[in-house]
Formats: C-alpha cells, sequence, structure tokens
C-alpha cells in the first residue's frame, strides 16, 4: 500500500499489529477446540484471551534472534500469557556421551538452546551409565558441562538424580565429581570476560544448522498432525541425521502393537502419594481433606521438606527408611563405625586395584584379593585395561563388617590457629623474623613459598618478616643467617623421607642450634608431606606442618610459642 493515499482504516487491516492480533484469534480458538477435546485443561483459552498483548517490537528482536517469525511471535505471547521464563527450568541430554568430541558436539548444541530458549534455566542431564563407570570418566563429563555452561552464559548444570545416585554402585564416584565440578565452576569463573566465542566458523555454522533442523523438524511434526502422529510413522530415532532419513525409525502403534492390553488398571484402593496427580488415586479413603494434598499424609513433599529426600520412604514393607534407621541405630548414637557409600553404617568400600596382567586374570584376582580382605558380597564395578605392559586397573566394591569403636580412636592433633586480626595486632607489638629454606639436597619449594607469602595467605600477610634462604639449603646455614638477622624463627621445609633424610635434617637442625647457643632462643618450625606434629616435635622441633597447612596455623603457633618464651 501506498502510505499517502492509503486511509487509516485500510492502512490498519494490513498492519504487522493487525497480522498477529489475527493470529492470536487463531490461537485462542486452536485452545478453545483443544478444551472440548480434552487435549488440554479447561480455562487456558480465555486466560490467554485476557493476558496475552501484541508487542511488535518484541516479536521482531526474539525473531532476530530465532530467525523465525512464528516462534517469535509465540514465545512474545506466552511471556504475557504463561509461566514466567525465569520460572521454568528446561531439562537437556547433551548429545556427545564419553569418550567423544564433547566441546565440538555439545558447544554448538548449548549455544542452539541457548538461543532458542534464552530466558529459560537449563540443566543438563548427565548421561548416566549402568554397566560400567569411572570416576574420571564422570568428572571429566561434569567438568565439560560446566566448562560450555561458562562459555555460554548458560546456567547449564551437571545433575544426577537422587535415586541414580543411590542405587548405582558408583555413588562415591558421582560424589567425586560434583565436588569437581564445583572446583571447575569456581575455576572458570568470568571466563567470557577472556575468551570470545568466534562470530564466524564452524561454531556458528554447526549452532546455525542445529537450529535450522530444529525448526524443520517441528514444522514437519505438525504438518504429520502432531508428535503422536509423528512417533507413529517412526520419524524418532532414526538414524539418518535430519532431514535425512534412513527409515529405520522406531515406530509405535498408537492403536494397539504389543502393548495393547499390557496397562494394568489400578486397584479401587490403589495409593501413592507421590504420584497423586497422575490417574486414579484413592487418596480420600484416608482423609478426605488430603485430596488436593496427598503428600501430607506422608508428613509433607520434599519440595515443603528437602531434607526428606534422602529418607525416601518407597512403603515398603520390607525396605524403608524406618527399617534401616533401626538397624544403623548403634551407627547415628555415635558408639560405633561402619564405612559407607550409600547408607549410614551399610559398610560398603570401593577398592581401586592393579593387576600387571589381561583383564579377565585381573578380574579374577580382585575378587581372590576382596576375599582376603574379608570384603563380603564382591563385586567388580570396573575394569580397564591401562596398557600391556602397565596391566589392568580393576575396581571391587563389597562390605566391611568390622565395627570401629569410636572410644578406641587415637585422633590426629588439631592445628591450633587464632582470628587473623590476633596475630597481626600481637605481631605489630611484637616484630618477629623468620628465616626460611628447603634443606639439604631438596630442591621442593612451591609448599614453603605457599606459607611465607603474602599473595597465598602466608606469614607475611600477618606482618611477620622472613628472610628466604631458597633450596638445598645446608643445616648449618640456617642456624647462622638466624643468628646473621636476628631473627626468631627457622621454618625449614624437607620433602625427603628416602633413607629417613627428614628426620635426620631435624635432629640435625636442633643439634646445630644447641652447639651455636641458641636454641633456647629460637622456635624451630619442620614442615613437609611427611612431616606430623608427632614426628617434628620427635626430633626435637618445636612443632610440625603436614599437608593442609595455611598461613595462619603457622603465625598462630609462632604466637604462642613466642608468649610462652616471653613468660619464661
Amino acid at each position: 500500500m501506498i502510505k499517502r493515499y492509503s486511509r487509516k482504516e485500510l492502512t490498519d487491516i494490513w498492519s504487522e499489529e493487525n497480522k498477529y492480533k489475527i493470529w492470536l484469534d487463531v490461537e485462542v480458538a486452536a485452545a478453545e477446540a483443544m478444551e472440548k477435546l480434552g487435549q488440554i485443561p479447561k480455562g487456558v483459552a480465555s486466560v490467554v484471551r485476557k493476558k496475552a498483548k501484541i508487542n511488535v517490537s518484541r516479536i521482531h528482536k526474539i525473531e532476530s534472534e530465532v530467525k523465525h517469525d512464528v516462534i517469535a511471535f509465540l514465545t512474545s505471547v506466552t511471556e504475557k500469557a504463561g509461566i514466567k521464563a525465569e520460572n521454568i527450568c528446561l531439562s537437556t541430554v547433551p548429545p556427545a556421551a564419553s569418550p567423544t568430541p564433547d566441546l565440538k558436539l555439545n558447544l554448538p548444541y548449548a549455544v542452539a538452546l541457548r538461543e532458542f530458549l534464552s530466558d529459560y534455566k537449563m540443566r543438563a542431564q548427565m548421561n548416566t551409565k549402568y554397566m560400567d563407570s569411572s570416576t574420571r570418566e564422570a568428572t571429566v563429563t561434569h567438568v565439560l558441562n560446566l566448562l560450555i555452561s561458562r562459555l555460554t552464559s548458560a546456567d547449564i548444570q551437571s545433575t544426577i538424580t537422587p535415586d541414580e545416585g543411590r542405587n548405582v554402585p558408583w555413588h562415591i564416584y558421582n560424589i567425586e565429581a560434583l565436588d569437581t565440578a564445583k572446583q571447575a565452576m569456581v575455576g572458570m569463573d568470568d571466563l567470557l570476560s577472556m575468551v570470545e566465542l568466534k562470530d564466524t566458523g564452524y561454531l556458528q555454522d554447526k549452532k546455525r544448522e542445529i537450529q535450522e533442523r530444529s525448526i524443520l523438524m517441528m514444522e514437519e511434526i505438525i504438518e504429520m498432525g502432531g508428535y503422536f502422529d509423528a512417533v507413529e510413522a517412526g520419524m524418532f530415532v532414526d538414524s539418518g541425521e535430519y532431514p535425512e532419513r534412513n527409515g529405520d525409525g522406531i515406530s509405535r502403534d498408537l492403536n494397539g502393537g504389543v502393548g495393547a492390553g499390557t496397562v494394568v488398571k489400578r486397584d479401587e484402593d490403589y495409593f501413592a502419594p507421590v504420584t497423586a496427580h497422575y490417574g486414579y488415586n484413592n487418596v480420600e479413603q484416608y482423609d478426605k481433606n488430603a485430596v488436593n494434598d496427598p503428600a501430607s499424609l506422608i508428613g509433607g513433599c520434599t519440595f515443603e521438606h528437602p531434607e526428606m529426600i534422602k529418607f525416601i520412604d518407597e512403603l515398603d514393607d520390607t525396605d524403608n527408611v524406618y527399617l534401616r534407621m533401626d538397624k544403623t541405630e548403634q551407627y547415628r548414637s555415635g558408639g560405633k563405625l561402619k564405612p559407607e557409600v550409600q547408607w549410614l553404617g551399610d559398610g560398603t568400600v570401593v577398592v581401586d586395584l592393579f593387576f600387571p596382567t589381561d583383564i579377565r586374570t585381573a578380574e579374577a584376582a580382585a575378587l581372590v584379593a576382596g576375599s582376603k580382605m574379608n570384603l563380603v558380597d564382591c563385586e567388580v564395578i570396573h575394569k580397564e585395561v591401562l596398557h600391556p605392559v602397565e596391566g589392568t586397573r580393576i575396581q571391587i566394591k563389597g562390605t566391611f563388617n568390622v565395627d570401629i569403636d569410636i572410644e578406641s580412636l587415637v585422633l590426629p592433633e588439631v592445628i591450633k590457629s587464632h582470628s587473623e586480626d590476633e596475630v597481626i595486632n600481637y605481631i605489630k607489638k611484637n616484630p618477629i623474623k623468620v628465616v626460611a629454606g628447603t634443606a639439604g639436597n631438596d630442591e621442593h619449594s612451591v609448599g614453603i613459598r605457599e606459607v611465607l607469602d603474602i599473595k597465598h595467605g602466608g606469614i607475611e600477610k600477618y606482618g611477620i618478616k622472613y628472610e628466604y634462604l631458597g633450596t638445598s639449603v645446608p643445616i648449618e646455614k640456617f642456624v647462622d643467617a638466624a643468628i646473621e638477622t636476628k631473627s626468631q624463627v627457622i621454618m625449614m621445609s624437607t620433602i625427603i623421607s628416602h633413607d629417613d633424610t627428614h628426620y635426620k635434617s631435624m635432629l640435625k637442625l636442633h643439634n646445630y642450634a644447641v652447639e651455636k647457643g641458641v636454641r633456647d632462643q629460637l622456635i624451630l618450625i619442620a614442615g613437609g608431606t611427611q612431616v606430623t606434629p608427632e614426628i617434628a616435635r620427635k626430633s626435637k622441633m618445636d612443632q610440625g606442618f603436614g599437608r593442609g597447612t595455611k598461613g595462619i596455623h603457622i603465625a598462630s603457633f609462632i604466637l604462642d610459642k613466642h608468649k610462652e618464651m616471653k613468660e619464661q
């Protein structure tokens, strides 16, 4: 139409806004028909008619992203008439399962999804293997899923359902994998500010291809008459790459076939709180007031009480949470301990073994080894040939049937630490200087630098000055340097334990300080992966620190020891 020759009444008829209003009328009319046929709940059409608004600019914006006018229109209407997109969580299973080039397959898929469904939360259900699985495999899958999430800002998180986690034999692997994934998520924080996805090339071409195939598939499903008709036509699980076909898709006859007559009608007194909203469920027999809230009959649902999830009771007379709690009372009361993987005190352990032999021999040997360990119901849950010259890795699962008496345990020493402010204030009033280095022929320096340097949260953070002597430091040099710099503390790192080198180095340091007549003036501290407080004190050190030591632990000990020496 030529605008200057057109009346407003005529141009309004042919406007985009009127076009979309007509589309909306069609959708509402279709919804009304579907209500009459019982295909959708009653009242949907009236809600859509009441709430839906035509926003041409919003439709254009969505269309620029999804490249499809109908999808853009429906998305815009849904934003007004349907559930808020941010309150809907979509679940997806990534197309790749290890070992495959995950990023090459899953990243374009995630980008395509994110553009189509940008306003929705997304969760990726990790492919679960019910035959064999390993810690490494589960971890890699979780971490790669999270990397894709960070790269696409998709909020895609790997999930594993509680029942899957509890009932597969490698439940512990899922826990370890999720812990690794958490670390990876933190480690990849702000990734997109440093890495930019290419606007051209394989990623964008593949993403576009996936989107085009998706739209074509949805359009064909509509042309076929809907999803169920498409199933009957064998459209899905076809080994061709859509829209190409191999004709080997799995077809299901909607009006018969092998499944006809196999659905068993529920008994009149059927009751299952967890399926109350699906099919016939006789809740009224127990409580008429619970008809609309059946979960109240079992103390509420897990959405109301998430803490109940680990104690889901299947209403099984022979295996339910109450029986398990009665059986494990002695372990919950605190008197006895037993390892567990799935349930408290179940005694289940998972053991890694390596055998320099073929896989069949290794499997048989592993079961013998398990029995020698007195594991009951021992079974092989994972096996893999590493390399012919390395042999086979076997993982076994079994039950440890010996109780551990808590009263008889010798607990490891707790490393005491003060607050940061307390240490800082003390050092301000009592300046302390440290001489530090790695002893003898030892070249390891990472550990000691972490407990020294401020950037790692070392003792420098609290105002303690230090003189770093480096690695391979002769024992005599530690004491001579402490005298020369008027230091009150010597920190010696000693990693090598061959021929008891760490014991000998510590004792030598003490003896040389005695020889120089300064032992009573120095605080001697030793650290290393093989050092414990007990080992260090046995070797005449004032204290020892091993794995997991932080700067605050050493600074706190220095504070306490310095106070003690001042008071003497």
